[in-house]
């Protein structure tokens, strides 16, 4: 049915009208636009229940049409936007107005004459963000958009203190430059400890999940863990300000359908061992006579990433390679440097220029080749042997980079078959699960962060020049103007 009129017509009302005097309608949700194939309209859910119908005093209405993600053409419904449309249902959850609440019978039936429209009973719209005039002409910061970010200064209130003060009445100004809005917010006190917060919060559910992720067996279910994975994660975040908890869920819900729930499946299938395997990745030829055939392209670890095992057992193999990798790229850069300067027509590299204006290294070598057996000591043959010394440099250090990569591609992979069951355990749960769930939990901590920070300054932005100061910048540019004009000759 579409979401902003349920019924239609004469017939429709008078249907829409007997449903409600009955009490048989327990709910409506509203959902977003652009839903379902072949229809673009906002639809809706009608909760028709008879049980209860006879002491029913209103009807539960949602409005949900505002939480979805495009996908491709079409909107989709997040897992925790169906997390959050349950739960507020089945829980009728009001705290938050402009998503929910339990509307009386008069006000559909006498105020709104059984018109069942969803905005009519819930403004889910947001707030316009007004513009001061006062502020404008005179400077200043209203204090009511500064106020209005009191979700913050009732957590962080010294942090108010230091980024604002009193510039008049009902105006702040900001007592710090608008450059250091986002270094001062990052550094106060108060907002530090809020990630303290955070952590707790998350330290609470992996203590209270930590047991059942580490003795996964066959007699669980993936749903059933999942369930209580995800329960525990909003119950513990219930009481983090700042962050939505459906966020939170969906971080879990994200990350299980990606990763975590084949690998459960795994486990309850065939133990912690799988974890202990690896498997092959299988590409394809593109050319030649075996072209469209399988062939192997590399290797990873069924459960356990092999970059994992790398960072946790051969970490001094993994300094050397990144040392390397740096000797390699200062090279490069000095090398690339080095050659724009003598490239350049007129120098000493400018005649070993192919038709793509590169350097050919063969060239270079066979001319200094030729140089230094005829005794050349000039400084043009030190300088293609300069070009030729730091090229082999490049290409010695890229091999070295290789066959180290290579040789610790080899110990990764025998390291997995001499994983202990504790060790496997260790890195899967706590090294991949945790990690990735942690990781996108504190992307959300990042956003409220630049949240606050990208209002204040835009706030700052918005009232830093003031009319009579635009109007004095445009005089200044006049007579400036004026001025030139008059040097060069012109004249009204």
């Amino acid at each position: 049915m579409p979401h902003g009129v349920l019924f239609r017509g004469n017939a429709e009302a008078t249907i829409r009208k007997a449903i409600i005097d009955k009490g048989y309608i327990k709910g409506i949700i509203g959902l977003p636009a652009n839903l379902f194939y072949g229809t673009g309209i906002p639809a809706c859910i009608l909760v028709i229940d008879k049980e209860g119908a006879d002491d029913r005093q209103g009807i539960f209405m949602i409005d949900a049409s505002r939480d979805f993600i495009k996908d491709g053409n079409k909107n989709r419904l997040r897992e925790r936007d169906i997390y959050k449309i349950v739960t507020t249902f089945n829980n009728q959850i009001t705290d938050d107005p402009k998503y929910a609440r339990f509307v009386p019978n008069d006000e559909i039936k006498i105020k709104n004459e059984y018109n069942l429209n969803i905005p009519r009973y819930i403004d889910s719209g947001t707030p316009e963000d007004m513009q001061d005039i006062n502020a404008h002409l005179n400077g200043g910061i209203p204090a009511c958009d500064v106020d209005g970010l009191d979700r913050y200064w009732s957590l962080f209130g010294g942090l108010k203190n230091k980024l604002f003060s009193v510039l008049r009445e009902g105006y702040y100004k900001l007592n710090i430059e608008k450059d250091e809005v986002r270094s001062t917010i990052y550094a106060d006190d108060e907002f530090l400890a809020y990630s303290n917060k955070i952590d707790a919060a998350f330290e609470a559910w992996r203590d209270k999940v930590d047991g059942k992720l580490r003795n996964i067996c066959s007699d669980m279910t993936a749903k059933e863990l999942i369930s209580e994975l995800s329960e525990t994660l909003v119950e513990k975040f219930e009481d983090v300000e700042l962050i939505d908890k459906y966020d939170v869920y969906e971080v879990l819900l994200s990350y299980w359908q990606e990763v975590m729930a084949d690998d459960v499946y795994i486990i309850i299938q065939d133990g912690y061992d799988a974890a202990k395997e690896t498997e092959n990745i299988m590409g394809v030829y593109t050319s030649g006579k075996n072209k469209g055939k399988e062939k192997v392209v590399g290797w990873e670890g069924k459960l356990i990433p092999k970059d994992i095992i790398a960072e946790t057992f051969f970490s001094t193999e993994k300094a050397k390679i990144a040392e390397a990798e740096q000797i390699v790229a200062e090279t490069e850069s000095h090398l690339d440097e080095f050659t724009e300067e003598h490239a350049a027509e007129g120098g000493a590299l400018f005649e070993f220029l192919n038709d793509k204006d590169k350097v050919v290294l063969k060239d270079v070598e066979a001319e200094l080749k030729k140089r230094e057996k005829a005794g050349d000591e000039s400084e043009e043959t030190a300088i293609l042997a300069e070009f030729v010394a730091l090229s082999d440099k490049v290409k010695d250090f890229s091999k070295l980079v290789k066959d180290l990569y290579a040789e610790l591609d080899e110990k990764v992979k025998a390291q997995y078959a001499k994983l202990t069951d504790e060790q496997v355990k260790e890195l899967l749960v706590n090294k991949k699960w945790y990690y990735h769930i942690y990781n996108g939990i504190d992307a959300l901590y990042t956003t409220v962060s630049h949240n606050i920070a990208n209002r204040i300054v835009e706030l700052t932005e918005r009232y830093e020049d003031t009319l009579p100061s635009l109007e004095k910048e445009v005089e200044d540019y006049e007579v400036k103007v004026k001025s030139h004009l008059e040097r060069m000759g012109f004249t009204w």
